[in-house]
């Protein structure tokens, strides 16, 4: 995803990894607490899906974990927002 603020500019953007459709990942699946769930999660929301059009979309995905399959939120990048790059050689990365 290209990123023009804090990594980069308008004329020379930054990268940044983001989730795309298809394939697999490995990471971290964070578990938020019981007592504000609520607000959390509408901070995470508010953090994620903020520009128009929104870099991502939220999905719910089914995770495998040591535990067994988790459902989790993510949050998938939006391939007709403004900062989706497409698919990158891994010279230009």
């Amino acid at each position: 995803m290209k990123m023009t603020r804090w990594r980069g500019t308008r004329e020379q953007p930054g990268l940044m990894m983001a989730l795309d459709r298809g394939g697999q990942c490995k990471g971290v699946a964070f578990r938020l607490g019981d007592a504000d769930r609520r607000r959390q999660l509408d901070k995470v929301l508010r953090r994620e899906v903020t520009l128009k059009p929104t870099s991502y979309h939220p999905r719910l995905l089914n995770l495998s974990s040591d535990g067994g399959t988790l459902r989790a939120l993510a949050f998938v990048i939006n391939r007709k927002g403004t900062t989706y790059s497409g698919p990158l050689e891994e010279s230009v990365v």
